[in-house]
Order: C-alpha cells, then structure tokens, then sequence
C-alpha cells in the first residue's frame, strides 16, 4: 500500500502527562494512505528541566490523526509505521513503543511490573548508554531469536539487590525465560502517557519483533517517537 506525503501543517495540539517534561504539538503531517487519508501529528518537548537525551531538542512523538472521526491523538499501526520509515524525509530515526504488564516470579514474591514493547532502536535514539550490560541490538528483534530484556535502574536496585553479575542471569515472565541484557542509568526518564495501561513508568523493556503479519495494518496500539533531521524546523 502506498503512503504519499501530502502537506505539512503547523499548530499546537495538546499536552501530554510526563515525567519531567511537557509534549505539546508544533507539527502535523498530512499522509495519504491508500484511498484513505490520515494525519500525523508530530508532537515536541517543551522542556521543563532539561532532558538526558542526546539532540533532546529534536525528539518528537508522532500520532494518528483519524480526520473521520476527528481523533487527532491515535496510536499507530505498526503496518503505518514500517511505511514512515520507508519514504519520511523529516527525521534521522524513528522507533515505537507500547505498554504491557510482565509478571516476574523470580528472586522472591511474584511481581506485576510495568514494562514496555519497543523496536530495538529506542535506546539508540535517545542516545541513552547502559550502566550495565548493553541495550538492543535489530538481531534482538529478530522473531526467532531468545527473549531478552533491559532493566530500569530502580528496579535493579529494589528487586535484584543491585547484582554486579545481573546481565545474563535468566528471569521468568509471564512463565517464559528471559536473559538480562542490561541495566538503564538511574537518571533515564520515559513518559508516561495518560490513560495508558499501566499508568506507571516502566520498568522493563523487550523487543518489539516487527514481523511479516504487521503489514496487514491490523490494530492501532504503539506510540512513535522520531529526532528530526538537523535543520528541519519545529516551528
């Protein structure tokens, strides 16, 4: 299915609950999807406090705009979101995430911990670094490879005790084996979006193994976030 870029249009859109800093929308990108018509709306942080992110100044979040049924605040499909990549021209890196709950039955009394499905480049584009271990590489979204997931800081601490020896040992969730590939710096903040599932910032992160069947365009549930190409205006 064809994606073509249609105009660019510039406004404030809304607000969205974060730690640590405010979204508001300065951007909306008209795309044409078929014989449909959508629009993205290209959302920027407006710093409270800076943020330790690398081009922090530059990361936006993307949405859905349904002019249907006037929803200018849509999750994405995925299917629409491996088309983004294929033919935008405004931004250096795209990746999407989306929220679950992971029950952890290790290392004591079973746990729900809010967690995150991401696309292996989130980590990469924030230029966020590991204090331990490494962050996801694209084999690690491969849809035949082992589970593996990163840790937040805090949860390393209160759970794990702060193992030195984390990365590598093996957690089960959701009654599957997972691997420790790396622990995120206590300072890594990621927002939290109002309304959504767990209303908690995450703790865990996996890899969001974007295979064959999300070209069929079915559901609308991750969020996009992108850094805009240098020189590319938010105003």
């Amino acid at each position: 299915m064809r994606t073509l870029w249609q105009d660019v249009r510039y406004g404030v859109r809304m607000l969205l609950k974060a730690p640590g800093f405010t979204v508001v929308a300065v951007l909306a990108l008209a795309l044409g999807i078929g014989a449909s018509t959508a629009i993205f709306s290209v959302l920027n942080a407006v710093l409270l406090r800076a943020l330790p992110f690398r081009h922090a100044e530059r990361t936006v979040i993307v949405w859905e705009h349904n002019r249907t049924r006037n929803r200018p605040q849509n999750t994405i499909s995925p299917a629409n979101f491996l088309d983004w990549q294929d033919q935008q021209s405004v931004f250096e890196e795209m990746s999407v995430f989306y929220d679950i709950r992971l029950n952890l039955t290790d290392a004591g009394e079973a746990e729900e911990i809010p967690a995150q499905v991401t696309t292996a480049n989130l980590f990469h584009l924030l230029g966020v670094e590991p204090v331990l271990g490494r962050t996801f590489t694209p084999d690690d979204a491969e849809e035949n490879r082992d589970k593996v997931v990163v840790l937040s800081y805090g949860l390393w601490q209160s759970r794990f005790g702060g193992a030195p020896d984390i990365v590598g040992q093996t957690l089960t969730l959701n009654g599957t084996k997972v691997t420790v590939l790396g622990v995120l710096p206590a300072d890594f903040k990621w927002f939290v979006k109002e309304g959504s599932l767990t209303g908690k910032p995450a703790q865990m992160w996996t890899p969001f193994k974007l295979t064959a069947g999300w070209r069929e365009r079915k559901g609308r549930f991750p969020m996009a976030v992108a850094r805009l190409k240098p020189g590319v205006s938010r105003e």
